[in-house]
């Protein structure tokens, strides 16, 4: 038996930078209402097409049902006009003379209309429906409906032998050919591709004017069928309307199939459009793997009781999609993404182990391939495992993992997160933001830990571990992801080599739902990370503590990173470890102000002094000193030092506005760079000294501006709808990295949902590095590592305070 690919798409909101617009919703028309047999059950698929289109987010639909055979008509009447497309799941009698001209009127002037598998059976005396849907069967059809049509030495022929319209064999599954892979709706998809079990459609017959078949499937002599190549996915025009034709559908397992929901969703857009912007899914099915959506296959009540048949490949019998075996805390397993051979569990319920065996190449960028086990749940849930990779000798993969997940889906694509420990022992948070983004991950690089726990918050997912015998603590890996309510929860594993089977072994598992947190009990925890800027780049954190710490300077050889914490400048090893305090003599208060000069020799700070408690800039020697002072204004910031190390660019309000000045490091008279009563701040000098970026309201909302170095010739850099905050540009002057806010949000605040992006200084071209808590304190001053290809940031976590021990608060979720 051929393996089974499980598909879930379900699509996730949230904030993310976006270029383009979103685009009006298609209007769509489902017309039903009758069926001439008791076999095709509309009142169920009308359901699943509705939802099908509908969770594209490409569609609008509205249903229409029509009186039954005999009844009145004389109230039904659709204004076709306010669609742009009608799909057909009707199955029926002729409708009335006056109907059935405004339907033809509504096709020849430009409407779209797309046939679903028995609504080509309808209308057998309609010479105009017959020429918009090309072929179709039974209802007395017969040669005078038109010859048969079917593809031979991979051309379409027409066939006048004489003869009964409409047949199919057993409902198997069966491979689909694709015949016209440049058409839209075909563009993509693979050659050959596994439907799921259905009718396969034979002898249609029907003018076939202006027609172009898509896609075809072999009816296997054995299964009843013609041995001949039969039409499956079609295109027509009729006057000016664009017509889609599929005979695949039969039933709600049919309809589940992947394969089906795309073409489905695609040609329902190219009839409305005449165009298709719509992705191939990655788990979009293969020539020997069927792929479906469970959650659509669940809308059969007959689904849950393992009736129908979804599996299969050329030949097989198919099975059960429900599953008998004891899964101990969980209800499913499934193969996500391209795993062979397929993945499977050993739950051993006397040791309260999950044994999990896959193969997998990895979970990363914007695909996935590993084994799940799995549970659906709602709410805050947390998961915690002991875990251990059995096999330790010969040369196992470094990469492969085990993993404990939140999902939102059983898509390969799919919106999670996961506490993965990967072999080497390195253990990482990983993630992915939104169906099909690229996977971001904060990395610790650390010896495997006994224990592991991933923690779902509300929007906040964060990993926990234990070395030893001290409790679960958190190590800064949280990040905010939403997960639309149920969401998947379980164990995985992947090898990260796909021509390997790898071995994982999960003990001493909790599965828990956790109480809402008391809003007046929860702790702040900042984590000083950094991430490379290329793509795919993975995140490293450096250092977690509770309480609050800012803005991150990197050294000049790379080896250090300075910031700020508690009124005092503190230094740590890029690496990570413990920090130290740098000397400042009798500076406190020291904020988020601070940077090194471009020989690496002095530091700028920005503290208090005994006799001087406000707020001004002071040099300092790099490995600490004395503190010189720079600014006697009082409420002066540092920001930048320009590259000869001659000049400070720093802010201070004056009358309620905020504006920048430029002053020679040695001291002296103050120049101002900008003036008026808005706020102009982060000034940040570029590298060849030509130019300082800096962020200004001056133009309506924050946005990224620049000007000479002299304060002239001012111009915005960025214009969209983000609160763009503290531009720095890269030391070799190619990029620009930024900080942006939600729509709406006012001032510099802490701890927001923001967005790190980078421009491309050369074409302008904006691209997310990470999504983080975060705002004043994650990058207020320059924080790029020399290379040009790190940065270093600091993001913030809330979390409950009982979370510093060992217990979660939490209470065994039920089985």
């Amino acid at each position: 038996m051929k393996r089974l690919a499980v598909i879930v798409l379900w699509s996730t909101i949230l904030f993310v930078a976006r270029s383009s617009a979103e685009t009006s919703p298609i209007q769509v028309l489902l017309l039903d209402g009758q069926s001439a047999g008791p076999y095709h059950n509309w009142q169920l698929t009308t359901r699943v097409l509705k939802r099908e289109l509908e969770d594209s987010g490409r569609f609008r639909v509205t249903v229409a049902t029509s009186p039954q055979s005999g009844g009145d008509f004389s109230d039904f009447k659709p204004e076709f006009r306010k669609y742009q497309v009608i799909v057909f799941n009707y199955d029926a009698p002729d409708w009335p003379s006056d109907l059935r001209l405004q339907f033809e009127g509504y096709i020849d002037n430009g409407g779209g209309l797309v046939i679903v598998h028995a609504a080509d059976n309808a209308f057998p005396h309609w010479p105009a429906f017959n020429q918009m849907v090309g072929i179709g069967g039974w209802r007395d059809r017969n040669e005078s409906a038109g010859p048969l049509w079917y593809f031979k030495n991979g051309k379409l022929v027409s066939d006048t032998s004489p003869g009964s319209a409409g047949s199919h064999g057993n409902r198997l599954p069966f491979q689909i050919e694709t015949r016209v892979p440049e058409h839209p709706i075909m563009k993509g998809l693979p050659h050959i591709w596994m439907h799921a079990a259905d009718e396969l459609y034979a002898t249609l017959r029907g003018p076939g004017k202006y027609m172009t078949v898509l896609a075809t499937a072999h009816s296997d002599p054995d299964n009843k069928g013609t041995g001949r190549d039969e039409p499956m996915l079609m295109v027509l025009n009729y006057g000016k309307g664009r017509i889609f034709h599929t005979t695949l559908g039969h039933d709600v397992a049919a309809l589940s199939d992947v394969g089906f929901i795309k073409t489905f969703q695609r040609g329902t857009e190219w009839a409305a459009t005449g165009k298709v912007t719509q992705k191939v899914p990655p788990g979009f099915p293969t020539a020997d793997t069927v792929s479906f959506r469970v959650d659509i296959a669940e809308m059969d009540p007959v689904f849950t009781k393992g009736q129908v048949m979804v599996s299969g490949g050329s030949g097989s019998k198919g099975r059960p999609a429900a599953v008998a075996e004891s899964l101990g805390l969980f209800e499913g397993e499934s193969d996500v993404g391209s795993v062979t051979p397929p993945g499977n569990l050993v739950y051993d319920p006397a040791a309260g182990t999950y044994s999990i065996t896959a193969a997998g190449a990895n979970l990363w960028s914007t695909v996935d391939a590993f084994h799940f086990v799995w549970k659906k749940v709602s709410g805050d849930v947390s998961l915690t495992a002991d875990i251990d990779f059995p096999t330790k000798t010969g040369n196992p993969n470094p990469h492969r993992k085990a993993l404990l997940i939140f999902r939102q889906s059983l898509d390969a694509d799919g919106v999670y997160a996961d506490a993965a420990q990967h072999g080497s022992g390195l253990t990482a948070l990983q993630y992915r933001l939104v169906q099909g983004a690229t996977t971001q991950g904060i990395e610790l690089d650390i010896s495997s830990p006994n224990r592991l726990r991933l923690e779902k918050r509300g929007d906040t997912i964060t990993m926990f571990l234990s070395m030893g015998s001290e409790p679960l603590h958190q190590v800064g890996s949280s990040i905010k992801l939403h997960l639309r309510e149920p969401f998947y929860v379980g164990l995985g594993v992947c090898s990260h080599d796909v021509k390997v089977v790898e071995r994982a072994v999960f003990s001493n598992v909790e599965l828990k739902t956790l109480p809402a947190a008391k809003p007046g009990n929860l702790t702040l925890y900042s984590t000083l990370e950094t991430i490379g800027t290329e793509d795919n780049s993975r995140r490293a954190m450096v250092y977690t503590t509770r309480g609050r710490f800012e803005a991150p300077n990197w050294s000049r050889d790379g080896s250090t990173l300075l910031f700020n914490q508690d009124g005092k400048i503190m230094k740590i090893s890029a690496s990570g470890g413990i920090p130290d305090a740098v000397n400042v003599g009798s500076a406190t208060r020291c904020n988020g102000s601070h940077g090194l000069s471009p020989d690496g020799k002095w530091l700028a700070i920005t503290c208090s002094m005994p006799e001087k408690p406000e707020s001004r800039i002071y040099v300092i020697p790099s490995n600490g000193g004395t503190p010189r002072l720079v600014t006697e204004h009082p409420n002066s910031y540092w920001h930048s030092w320009s590259p000869d190390g001659k000049t400070i660019v720093f802010s201070r309000p004056d009358h309620g506005s905020l504006n920048i000045y430029a002053i020679s490091a040695e001291g002296g008279a103050e120049r101002p760079l900008t003036a008026g009563n808005g706020v102009s701040d982060d000034p940040d000098y570029s590298p060849d000294g030509r130019y300082i970026y800096f962020n200004s309201d001056r133009g309506g909302g924050m946005q990224i501006w620049r000007m000479r170095s002299d304060g002239s010739n001012p111009e915005q850099v960025t214009s969209d709808d983000l609160v763009n905050w503290t531009p720095h540009i890269s030391p070799d002057g190619r990029s620009m990295v930024f900080l942006s806010y939600e729509k709406g949000v006012t001032g510099h605040p802490a701890n927001k949902d923001v967005v790190l992006r980078i421009m491309s200084l050369e074409d302008r071209k904006v691209k997310v590095l990470v999504n983080i808590v975060g705002g004043a304190g994650t990058i207020n001053v320059p924080s790029w590592a020399r290379d040009s290809h790190h940065l270093a940031f600091v993001s913030y976590q809330m979390l409950p305070a009982e979370e510093d021990e060992a217990s979660s608060g939490g209470s065994p979720q039920p089985k």
